[in-house]
């Protein structure tokens, strides 16, 4: 499957997994745009859902989990592999951004990257 076409649908799944339904990939673009999940949580819901829609499992070579949750997320962005979030630690935000960085980190790992 072509690049543009994964990234089309993932743009309307994850459109549809943080409530803002969209018709098209540029329509769930500006609707994405302006999402923030006010803690590690529901930003590790929301991925969880997209991680899970995609099929993306660790390749079993890795030490990474399937399963995404915040203290997770937490531990990506102290070691830097994910930006840091807007905010201070108690009041963290976290946008559409870290949902697609967290994307690429699931798979990366399921290509067999730690």
């Amino acid at each position: 499957m072509p690049l543009y076409t994964v990234f089309n649908t993932v743009l309307i799944l994850a459109a549809e997994v943080v409530g803002v339904p969209s018709r098209s990939p540029g329509e769930a673009l500006r609707a994405l745009r302006s999402w923030t999940a006010r803690s590690a949580d529901p930003l590790a819901a929301a991925a969880s859902v997209l991680i899970d829609s995609l099929g993306l499992e660790p390749a079993p070579e890795t030490t990474a989990s399937a399963r995404l949750t915040a203290r997770t997320i937490r531990f990506y962005s102290s070691e830097g592999v994910l930006s840091p979030p807007a905010g201070q630690t108690r009041r963290a935000v976290y946008g559409y951004r870290h949902l697609l960085e967290l994307l690429w980190i699931k798979e990366a790992q399921a290509r067999g990257r730690p």
